[in-house]
């Protein structure tokens, strides 16, 4: 037989009456009828009648006890020594009939729990994750997932929509958010579950009392209360652990059937059948991982140039680069990134984008994609981009597109550089494109040597001054003009004026200035002046 723990009996004989005081001996194997004796053992469960056999009990009673009333209420029993009893009442006529009900419900248990063992032996040997989740799916009757450490999904039930924000994430964007990590490590959650190597249900309606904490430590399932109702459907974690190491964790929502002691026996199979794929995927992983960084930082620094050498590298790493190339730089914002920190988002862009390369370089993470893959257009996931990123305190830096591996350390520093830029220009943005800051770049390099007002067409300064005394508005009228030198219908749209009157004040403004506004030389001049200008300003 099998151990069942007595509160789950209880619910189980449909009983509400239950006092579990030791929580260590509350759990049984078997039943008997009570019989005067000198020696109980604990694993046992003692059927007594309420009224007739409690006056023979001897002290120390049995620790388990099961007595019998017509109405499963608790009796008005003396005390006699029973206040370290676990004590359930159960509704039965007599003893015999309740005996065999809780040996069938055993049986019952322990038939249930075999079948899981079977089909278990047939997965053990599987590399698919999906198809230990199927297995425990159909023995549990609830959905599963199953991550690493730190919070990256490995996989969950398929098929199953639930009303629950955490499952909602997962499902649907593929990912546990970095909140629900440092909310679980701020309460002590994971060391918790780490150390006592079993499983932690996590009942969202029962609040335990500080004084009684203790208790609950010693119950297979160990019981918690999630303090900030964090968690809306009940839950069992189990630990995914290969010695004194946690690998990850898979857990169980308790929606659609609820659980049994049983449930708590077949997460720790479906945990140790997950550790065996997952011991295997985080040594390969690991390995292409220091392999990844080392070649990522040989890139960076230059030590590694030689395409022949670079696509042997590729092939051990598994690597494949496609079509044109771009590199993001992820930093924290006025911090430096955590470990844990810096694992989770690593994650998070993996699962992100397909076909992409990520790994940590000193304090940062740098992304590898291939931007021409409809599934990486920033447009097809600037949303979820953009939350995720504000969440997190994060920023990112993206660089021009680029060929070949050697150009990735002049990629970093375009990265670099429009975060640099953009902070200057909107210190709210998160996302900052290095095709947007060129010529910002181009500028802070030449003004070491040059005074860069200097180069600036002379008649822009002049209608600068000339608006400043006439209150007129001529200097953003060709600002906008040259943004839509193309198109005066749109041009006419933008400024909210009839195009005889556009044809007006660009005839004033070549009036003014004393230049032609169709020459494409005088007019590239003029955008540049007020780059210039604008650079000038934001410094």
């Amino acid at each position: 037989m099998m151990d069942i723990y007595l509160e789950d009996l209880a619910e189980l004989l449909h009983s509400s009456d239950v006092t579990v005081t030791d929580r260590m001996k509350a759990y049984v194997k078997d039943a008997t009828l009570y019989k005067r004796s000198d020696f109980f053992r604990d694993d046992l469960l003692y059927i007594a009648d309420g009224t007739s056999d409690f006056a023979s009990l001897t002290v120390p009673p049995p620790a388990n006890i099961c007595f019998v009333s017509e109405n499963g209420k608790q009796g008005d029993i003396p005390d006699s020594g029973l206040q370290e009893c676990n004590i359930i009442w159960a509704a039965a006529q007599k003893t015999e009939p309740l005996l065999n009900r809780i040996k069938e419900i055993l049986f019952q248990e322990y038939r249930r729990l075999n079948k899981a063992v079977a089909l278990f032996k047939d997965v053990y040997d599987s590399d698919d994750i999906h198809e230990i989740l199927k297995v425990g799916y159909k023995l549990i009757g609830n959905p599963m997932f199953v991550r690493d450490s730190y919070f990256k999904i490995w996989g969950f039930t398929e098929n199953v929509h639930i009303d629950d924000l955490t499952w909602e994430h997962i499902t649907e964007k593929g990912y546990q958010e970095f909140r629900d990590y440092k909310h679980f490590l701020s309460y002590g959650l994971l060391e918790r579950l780490h150390k006592m190597k079993k499983a932690i249900y996590f009942d969202t309606h029962k609040v335990i009392p500080e004084n009684r904490v203790e208790e609950y430590k010693y119950h297979v399932a160990e019981r918690a209360h999630d303090p900030s109702n964090f968690m809306h459907i009940n839950r069992i974690w189990t630990d995914i652990s290969s010695g004194d190491t946690s690998v990850g964790h898979v857990v169980v929502l308790e929606a659609f059937k609820k659980f049994t002691h049983t449930d708590i026996q077949i997460m720790r199979l479906i945990a140790d059948a997950l550790l065996i794929v997952i011991r295997k995927n985080l040594q390969e992983q690991k390995t292409n991982q220091n392999m990844g960084q080392l070649f990522i930082s040989e890139l960076l620094e230059r030590k590694l140039e030689s395409p022949e050498i670079i696509r042997d590298r590729l092939k051990f790493l598994h690597w494949s680069f496609s079509g044109p190339m771009q590199l993001a730089v992820v930093s924290a914002v006025g911090k430096v990134l955590t470990q844990s920190e810096i694992i989770f988002t690593r994650n998070w862009f993996s699962n992100l984008f397909r076909e992409v390369s990520v790994t940590q370089y000193e304090d940062f993470i740098i992304v590898i994609f291939n931007p021409r893959l409809k599934s990486n257009r920033f447009s097809e996931v600037r949303e979820r981009f953009d939350g995720f990123l504000e969440e997190q305190e994060l920023m990112l830096g993206i660089s021009r597109e680029f060929l070949t591996l050697p150009e990735m350390k002049t990629a970093y520093d375009q990265a670099f550089i429009a975060i640099r830029s953009g902070l200057k220009e909107d210190e709210n943005r998160r996302v900052f494109f290095y095709n947007d800051y060129v010529l910002p770049h181009i500028f802070s390099t030449l003004k070491a040597n040059l005074d860069l007002k200097k180069i600036c067409r002379p008649e822009i300064l002049m209608l600068i001054e000339y608006d400043e005394n006439n209150n007129t508005r001529y200097v953003e009228f060709l600002k906008n003009y040259l943004k839509y030198v193309h198109s005066p219908v749109n041009l006419s749209k933008a400024l909210g004026v009839h195009r005889n009157t556009l044809y007006y004040r660009i005839n004033k403004i070549e009036e003014l200035t004393g230049v032609s506004l169709s020459d494409a030389k005088v007019l590239f001049e003029m955008y540049l002046t007020f780059e210039v200008l604008k650079y000038l300003e934001n410094r």
